[in-house]
C-alpha cells in the first residue's frame, strides 16, 4: 500500500471514530438546546477553526464549482445533520447510528444512477443488503421483546443516510476540481451556515451565554465544533480524495458498534442481546455488500 492510500485509510478511520460519538454529545446537548441551535453553534465554531487553519480568503471558483460548494453545504452540513439531530429527539443514539450507517448502500445506488457505466450492483451487494436489513430490525427491537420501530425517529435517521449519499457524490466532484482541502471544507461550511439562517427565523434562536458556558455544554459544543466538524470533515475529504467515496464509505461500518458502546457508558441506553446481534448483522451485511 502506498503512502497516499495509507494516509487515506488513517483519515477515514479518524473521522468515523470521532463521528461515532457525535450522537452521544448531541443527545446530551438536546436537554438545553434545540437541534437547529446545536447545529448552528457547532458549525460556526468549525468554520472559525478552519479559518484559523487556512486564513487565506477563498476566491470565486466559477459558477459550477460554487454551485457544488453550495449543494454540498445544503446536503452534508445542513440537511444531513438536521435530520440526524431531529432523529435523536425521537429515538435512541444507538438506533440512529445504526440507521445512518446504511449510507454505503445509498452511496452505491447514487453512483449507479449517475455513473451507471462505472458502478455495478452485484449479487454480493444484494445479499449484504438483506443481511443488514435483518440487523436493522433486530437493532430497533425494544427491550420488552416487541417490534415497534419508531416511524418518525428511525425514518428521519434513514433519510439522513440517503442525504449523505448525495453529499458524497457532490463532494467527490468538488475534490476532483482541485483546491486546498481545508479551504474547500470551509466553503461548504459557509454555505451550510447560510442555509440554516432562514430556518432560524422560523424556529427561533434563544441561546444564552450562561447556557453555553455550563461546563458540560461548553465541552460538548467545542468537541462537536472542533473535533467532529472542522477536523473530521477536512479529514474525510482527504480520505475521499485518496480512496474514493465507495472505499472510504466502508469505514462507516464501525460507527454503530462504537456508538452503542458510548451510549451504554455515558447515556445508560440498554444493550440487549437482540441489539448486539442486530449491530453485528448490520456490520457484516455492509462489509459483504461493499467488499
Amino acid at each position: 500500500m502506498d503512502g497516499e492510500r495509507r494516509a487515506g485509510h488513517l483519515f477515514a478511520a479518524f473521522s468515523v471514530l470521532l463521528w461515532s460519538t457525535t450522537f452521544v454529545s448531541t443527545k446530551i446537548l438536546q436537554t438545553t438546546f434545540s437541534s437547529l441551535e446545536i447545529l448552528f453553534i457547532r458549525f460556526c465554531i468549525g468554520y472559525l477553526v478552519l479559518t484559523m487553519m487556512h486564513p487565506r480568503p477563498a476566491r470565486f471558483a466559477g459558477a459550477r464549482k460554487e454551485f457544488d460548494f453550495a449543494l454540498a453545504g445544503l446536503l452534508g452540513i445542513m440537511l444531513y445533520y438536521l435530520c440526524e439531530n431531529i432523529a435523536l429527539e425521537h429515538t435512541g443514539a444507538a438506533n440512529v447510528s445504526v440507521l445512518v450507517s446504511t449510507a454505503p448502500f445509498f452511496i452505491t445506488l447514487v453512483y449507479k444512477i449517475f455513473r451507471w457505466n462505472e458502478t455495478r450492483i452485484t449479487r454480493r451487494f444484494l445479499i449484504g443488503f438483506a443481511v443488514t436489513f435483518s440487523g436493522l430490525v433486530l437493532t430497533c427491537r425494544p427491550a420488552d421483546g416487541g417490534f415497534s420501530i419508531n416511524p418518525l425517529g428511525d425514518g428521519i435517521a434513514l433519510a439522513a443516510a440517503m442525504v449523505w449519499a448525495f453529499y458524497s457524490f457532490v463532494i467527490d466532484r468538488v475534490n476532483a476540481g482541485g483546491g486546498n482541502i481545508i479551504a474547500n471544507t470551509r466553503r461548504t461550511f459557509l454555505y451550510g451556515i447560510l442555509f440554516m439562517i432562514p430556518l432560524m427565523a422560523f424556529d427561533g434562536f434563544s441561546v444564552t451565554l450562561d447556557e453555553v458556558m455550563r461546563p458540560v455544554n461548553l465541552f460538548n459544543l467545542v468537541f462537536l465544533g472542533v473535533g467532529t466538524s472542522a477536523l473530521c470533515f477536512a479529514s474525510w475529504s482527504g480520505a475521499m480524495k485518496r480512496l474514493g467515496p465507495l472505499v472510504s464509505g466502508c469505514y462507516i461500518y464501525i460507527i454503530p458498534a462504537v456508538t452503542t458502546f458510548f451510549s451504554f457508558i455515558i447515556l445508560g441506553e440498554a444493550i440487549t442481546p437482540a441489539s448486539l446481534a442486530g449491530t453485528a448483522l448490520v456490520i457484516l451485511g455492509l462489509f459483504v455488500s461493499n467488499r
